[in-house]
């Protein structure tokens, strides 16, 4: 039983990743950022789906405030998770990831490889090799994105929106 609700538990993980929005679930992705038992591979997901590159055209959390002050928050984010994955904060490696194919929807365009450099982009940092190595581990098959609406099952989001409506929450 623990082992089928980890699997249920991980695969909700995996489709709120692939459809996150930092600024409407900083909660939660902070949550699985700072737990150590998470997945490397839910970490390294997460991380590319942030899209460092943009990260490294700036060489700390100041320089960022000064030029993209709305770009702070998802900074902090892809920096922390490259600090501690690199640092060794994650443990737990039972999934698959290939930073190069990161298959987490159906139809999924595989040429949208997110490792590779927005040529557009000067950067002054690099990202670590470590964060470009795939993992090996049980594959999760991709998710129907359309039974997800910001990550959570389409059902809760719904339940979620009429007590917003209801007790008029923004």
């Amino acid at each position: 039983m623990e082992r089928i609700f980890k699997y249920s538990f991980t695969r909700r993980i995996v489709s709120f990743i692939n459809e996150f929005k930092l600024y409407d679930n900083e909660h939660l992705l902070n949550w699985i950022k700072e737990n150590p038992r998470i997945d490397k591979a839910i970490i390294l997901a997460a991380y590319w789906m942030s899209e460092p590159y943009f990260a490294k055209q700036f060489k700390d959390g100041e320089e960022v405030e000064e030029k993209e002050s709305w770009y702070s928050d998802d900074f902090d984010f892809t920096e922390e998770i490259e600090k501690r994955y690199c640092n060794g904060f994650y443990k737990t490696n039972e999934l698959e990831c290939d930073p190069k194919n990161i298959e987490l929807r159906e139809n999924y365009d595989k040429s949208a490889d997110r490792t590779l450099i927005d040529s557009d982009l000067k950067r002054i940092r690099e990202i670590p090799e470590v964060m470009f190595e795939k993992l090996k581990g049980k594959r999760i098959s991709p998710i129907d994105h359309k039974a997800y609406t910001d990550g959570l099952p389409n059902i809760y989001y719904l339940r979620i929106e009429e007590i917003f409506e209801k007790y008029e929450i923004e």
